[in-house]
């Protein structure tokens, strides 16, 4: 299966904010998608053929020898739980977010959104308030976004506790 790969373009902190709005209907997941093949997701003709009967209501021979057969079964395919259209925010969290950004889908509308942060050490929750104290001692990462504290550095003053 021949798979389409373009170079992936980085988004900006400046790009933060609305990507798609819902106005565009039920064809605004096909469109995500399509936005992540834009920044350098890769994809097969398959995916290709999916989204193309969503957007057409008309069908596509998989490589599989399945037919999509207009909205209704692209739609399963596109939305459906672990489908396309999450797989491609992921992607864009993972590949083009920069450093403490991450994409959400939400209400049919694609966000490139500010992370407030998550902070885990192992399977521990950590309070922001008690970040400093834990990093003393431990690794510590945002569950949500790519950025990390290494044991014993400091913690960039951005994170720390205001306090009361």
């Amino acid at each position: 299966m021949l798979q389409h790969k373009a170079p992936i373009t980085k988004a900006t902190p400046e790009q933060a904010g609305c990507w798609l709005e819902g106005s565009r209907g039920h064809y605004i997941g096909a469109h995500a998608i399509m936005r992540a093949w834009d920044y350098g997701m890769p994809h097969t003709e398959d995916d290709e053929k999916i989204v193309k009967a969503y957007r057409e209501d008309a069908w596509g021979l998989l490589s599989d020898g399945k037919i999509v057969q207009g909205q209704q079964d692209a739609g399963e395919y596109l939305n459906g739980l672990d489908g396309m259209v999450e797989v491609a925010t992921m992607w864009l969290t993972d590949n083009v977010a920069p450093p403490g950004f991450y994409f959400v889908w939400t209400d049919c509308e694609l966000f490139m959104t500010e992370c407030s942060h998550t902070w885990v050490a192992g399977m521990m929750i950590v309070h922001r308030e008690d970040l400093e104290s834990v990093v003393a001692a431990r690794d510590v990462e945002c569950d949500n976004c790519d950025v990390e504290i290494r044991k014993g550095s400091n913690v960039p003053e951005r994170y720390i506790y205001p306090g009361e």
